[in-house]
């Protein structure tokens, strides 16, 4: 199902329908010579009307613009490269891990691992506008140091009670030499 409410066509520049062209425009035409290959393109319009409006009229977009091939181009996969790459340019802070018991552990003890995390706003400028980014942690991988990874997954884990240290938890790790 496709997101964009409207559709989209292209028609010649100077183009007023059938096979009458506006004099007059063709003078002031837009060239297209050295395109993408060293091809050379067509001048053209492009118009737009509402997806699924009965009677909807085209109207004008945007243009007069190159056309070097007649199939448009999927933006989408370059715009979220473009989200992604600004978004991992921002100044996002780690949030912090504490390990109950610590400094130390007990070999074969759970250690009980937990995040503090919290949510970052940022206002930026991206495709020339104006952006507010709200960046939540939602996923955590936990690395323990031996060699044992776990993640990602949605877990920050939480404090234990001290007299509640070694117990199992979503987060904690056992280790297998004293660290």
């Amino acid at each position: 199902m496709p997101t964009d409410p409207n559709e989209y066509k292209y028609e010649l520049q100077c183009h007023l329908g059938g096979g009458d062209f506006d004099t007059p425009c063709l003078a002031r035409q837009l060239e297209c010579k050295n395109g993408p290959d060293g091809e050379e393109g067509i001048p053209v319009m492009w118009l737009s009307r509402p997806r699924g409006v009965p009677g909807a009229v085209w109207a004008p977009h945007s243009g007069p613009t190159c056309l070097y091939d007649a199939r448009p181009e999927d933006l989408l996969p370059r715009i979220a490269a473009d989200i992604q790459r600004e978004f991992q340019n921002l100044p996002v802070s780690a949030g912090s891990v504490t390990a109950q018991p610590s400094p130390h552990t007990l070999r074969g003890a759970e250690t009980n691992f937990y995040a503090e995390s919290v949510e970052q706003q940022f206002d930026i400028t991206m495709f020339g506008q104006q952006v507010h980014v709200v960046a939540t942690p939602v996923q955590y991988t936990w690395n323990y140091g031996d060699g044992t990874v776990f993640g990602p997954q949605p877990s920050m884990g939480g404090p234990l009670p001290q007299d509640r240290w070694g117990e199992k938890t979503r987060t904690s790790h056992a280790y297998g030499a004293h660290r």
